[in-house]
C-alpha cells in the first residue's frame, strides 16, 4: 500500500517544485518520490529516488542481485580493508594545502585525532560526483559504503541529486558487519578498518598486560590475542574502584586454597563435611570447588584461618589435604602445591649436642623448619627432640639425618607422628607401594615402612576406674543423678569388692509365691529378718565400702535408698548398720 503526499513550494519567476512522494509501508526503509517542476515556459518532470538503508545481511543479498559496491572512505581506511571488487571514490581526500591556516589546523589534528585514532586530515573531494559518473551510469545499482554510515549517507544524497536512482547504504557502516559477510582484501577485517593510531596500540598493550597480570601469562590467551581483534564491547571495561578493591582485599586475608594429594576420585561435598568436622572452627567456612581437585576455603577470622593453614597435617580418607594461603587473584589452576607441615622426631641426639642451633640444622635436612622443641613431653616412645617442618611432597620422606661430631658420625633416625598414605617403595606421599609402578616388589625393595611412624607410649596415664562415692543423704535421697561419681565406669573384680568367694550365697529374691513370715513372728522380727536377707554382707557407709554380691544388687539398693529414704533408714537401724 502506498501513501501519496503532495507538497508545493513557490519561488519567484523561476516557478516551483511539486514533489510527489510514495512510501511503501511494507518495508518502511525505502521510498521513492516524484518531483514535478513547473516553469513559465514549460513543465518538466524529474524523478528522484531516496536511499535504501539495509543491514549487513541485506547488503550481501543486494550484491548478489547485481549491486556494485562503491567505497567512499579515505585512502587509509580503504587500504586497511575493502570489499573485493569494490570501486573506490573517496568523498574526502587528504588536505595537503600549505597555507598558514591549513598548516595550523593539520598540526592540531595530527596531535589529537591523527595520533590517537589514525585519521587523516582531509577536505571534501570536489570531483566526487564527476569521478562516480565516470565509472557508473545513473541507472546503475550502487551499494555505497563507509566505515560508520555517515559519509555514505552524504555521498548517496549527492549522487541522488545527480540523478542516480538505485542507491543503498549499510546502516551504521562496515563496522557492523559480521566477520565473513564479504570477501575482503587488506590486513584488517572490514569491521576493524577504522581503528588505528594509539587507541589500537594501547588496546593491544592493555590486553597483553591484563592477561599477564590477571592470568600470570596464560599462553593460550596470549596466542589468541596475538591475532584476534576485539570489538568495542569486548574492550569496554568493568571498573572496580580502589575503595571497593580494598574491601575485597581485606576479605581475601582469610582465604585458603586446597588440594587432596591423590589421583583418586572423591566427592567434594564429603570433603567439605569431613573437614568442617575435623577443623571445628568458630565460624563455618565457605567452601567451593575451583577446578579438578582444587578447592577454595573462605574463613571469617584470623584464628580460623591460622588453624586451617598453619596446623595439621590434615588427612582425608588417608590422603593428605594440602592447604595454602591464597591471595584470591592468581588462577587456581596455576597454583603450585609442594609442601605439607608435619611433626617429626629426631631420635638419639647426644645430650651434649642437644642444642637449638644443631637441632635446627638437622631439622633443615627434613624440611623448612617452623618450630623446634628441645624438651617435649614424651607422649611417644624414645628419646627425641620434636620439630615442626614443611616437607617437600615431591621428594621422598627423610628416614635418617647424619651428625658428625669429634667422637664420630652418628645416624639419627627420623620418625613422624602423623602422615597420610606414603609409598614403601619410593617414599613419596599420595599412593601405596602396590600402586607404584606395576605394584610387584620384593620385601627388600620396600625401603620405607611403618617403622618410620612414632609409637605412642603404652604407660601414658589413663583415667582411673569409675567408682561410687556416696555423700550425706538429704530428705530427697542422694543428691544428683545417681549420687556423686568420679572417673570412668569399670566392672570391679571380687577382690576389689572385698567379697568372700567361699561364702554361702543367700537367696535374696522375693515374689508372692515365696513363703510369707509366720504369724507368730512379730512385725519387728519380720522386718529385721527381711533386711538381713536383702543385705548379706556388711555395708559400712562411713568407710565408703560396699560389699554387695554383685553390681546389680548395688544398683538396686541405691534405687531403694533414693526412692524410699525413710524406709531404708528403718531397715539400716534394725540391721544395726551405721549410716
Amino acid at each position: 500500500m502506498a501513501v501519496l503526499g503532495l507538497s508545493t513550494a513557490f519561488s519567484p519567476p523561476r516557478g516551483s517544485w511539486i514533489a510527489v512522494r510514495l512510501r511503501h509501508g511494507a518495508t518502511g526503509r525505502s521510498s521513492r518520490s516524484l518531483s514535478f517542476r513547473r516553469s513559465s515556459a514549460a513543465t518538466a518532470v524529474a524523478v528522484r529516488a531516496e536511499v535504501s538503508f539495509v543491514s549487513g545481511d541485506e547488503a550481501k543479498r543486494l550484491v548478489a542481485e547485481g549491486y556494485a559496491v562503491l567505497d567512499i572512505r579515505d585512502r587509509r581506511q580503504y587500504e586497511r580493508a575493502h570489499v573485493r571488487g569494490s570501486a573506490h571514490v573517496p568523498l574526502y581526500i587528504e588536505n595537503e594545502d600549505n597555507d598558514i591556516g591549513t598548516i595550523i589546523k593539520r598540526q592540531a589534528h595530527n596531535n589529537f585525532a591523527g595520533l590517537f585514532y589514525g585519521l587523516a586530515f582531509t577536505k571534501p573531494n570536489q570531483e566526487f560526483t564527476k569521478m562516480v559518473k565516470s565509472k557508473f551510469s545513473p541507472e546503475s545499482k550502487l551499494l555505497v559504503v563507509c566505515q560508520e554510515g555517515l559519509r555514505s549517507t552524504a555521498a548517496a544524497e549527492a549522487l541522488e541529486r545527480e540523478g542516480f536512482q538505485n542507491l543503498a547504504c549499510i546502516m551504521s557502516g562496515l563496522q557492523t558487519l559480521k566477520p565473513g559477510t564479504f570477501e575482503s582484501v587488506g590486513e584488517f577485517e572490514l569491521q576493524n578498518a577504522g581503528k588505528a593510531g594509539l587507541v589500537v596500540v594501547q588496546g593491544k598493550i592493555s590486553r597483553i598486560l591484563g592477561a599477564v597480570l590477571i592470568t600470570g601469562g596464560d599462553g593460550e590467551i596470549d596466542d589468541m590475542l596475538s591475532h584476534l581483534e576485539l570489538n568495542d564491547d569486548e574492550l569496554d571495561d568493568v571498573v572496580i574502584g580502589a575503595e571497593k578493591a580494598k574491601v575485597y582485599q581485606d576479605a581475601a586475608r582469610w582465604l585458603a586454597i586446597g588440594k587432596v594429594l591423590t589421583n583418586r576420585t572423591f566427592s567434594a561435598e564429603s570433603l567439605f563435611e569431613k573437614m568442617k568436622g575435623i577443623w571445628n572452627l568458630s565460624r563455618e567456612p565457605d567452601c567451593r570447588e575451583a577446578g579438578e581437585n582444587l578447592f577454595i576455603f573462605q574463613m571469617h577470622c584470623l584464628g580460623d584461618w591460622k588453624k586451617v593453614v598453619h596446623q595439621g597435617p590434615w588427612i582425608f580418607r588417608g590422603f593428605g589435604l594440602l592447604v595454602e594461603d591464597y591471595d584470591g587473584l592468581s588462577a587456581p589452576e596455576k597454583f603450585v602445591f609442594n609442601g605439607m607441615y608435619v611433626w617429626a622426631q629426631i631420635h638419639g641426639i647426644p645430650e651434649l649436642y642437644r642444642k637449638l642451633d644443631i637441632v635446627d640444622d638437622l631439622a633443615r635436612k627434613i624440611g623448612m623448619v617452623k618450630e623446634v622443641q628441645l624438651a617435649p613431653k614424651l607422649f611417644f616412645e624414645g628419646n627425641y627432640v620434636r620439630v615442626r617442618v614443611r616437607i617437600n611432597i615431591e621428594k621422598a620422606l627423610m628416614r635418617f639425618v647424619s651428625l658428625t661430631i669429634p667422637e664420630g658420625k652418628k645416624r639419627l633416625m627420623v620418625k613422624y607422628e602423623k602422615l597420610p598414605f606414603f609409598c614403601k617403595r619410593c617414599g613419596l606421599l599420595g599412593h601405596d607401594h602396590e600402586e607404584c609402578g606395576d605394584g610387584v616388589w620384593e620385601e627388600k625393595q620396600l625401603q620405607w615402612g611403618s617403622w618410620m611412624l612414632a609409637t605412642r607410649r603404652a604407660n601414658q596415664p589413663n583415667p582411673g576406674p569409675r567408682r561410687f562415692t556416696p555423700i550425706a543423704p538429704s530428705r530427697g535421697g542422694f543428691s544428683g543423678r545417681g549420687g556423686a561419681t568420679t572417673g570412668f565406669a569399670r566392672k570391679r573384680s571380687s577382690e576389689e569388692a572385698s567379697l568372700d568367694d567361699t561364702a554361702d550365697l543367700t537367696d535374696t529374691g522375693s515374689s508372692p509365691m515365696k513363703t510369707m513370715p509366720s504369724d507368730l513372728e512379730t512385725e519387728e522380727q519380720s522386718v529385721g529378718k527381711e533386711a538381713t536377707t536383702c543385705i548379706s554382707r556388711k555395708l559400712d557407709m562411713n568407710s565408703v565400702e560396699i560389699t554387695m554380691e554383685d553390681r546389680t544388687k548395688e544398683s538396686a539398693l541405691l534405687l531403694f535408698i533414693t526412692v524410699f529414704p525413710d524406709q531404708a533408714q528403718q531397715l539400716f537401724d534394725l540391721a544395726g548398720i551405721k549410716l
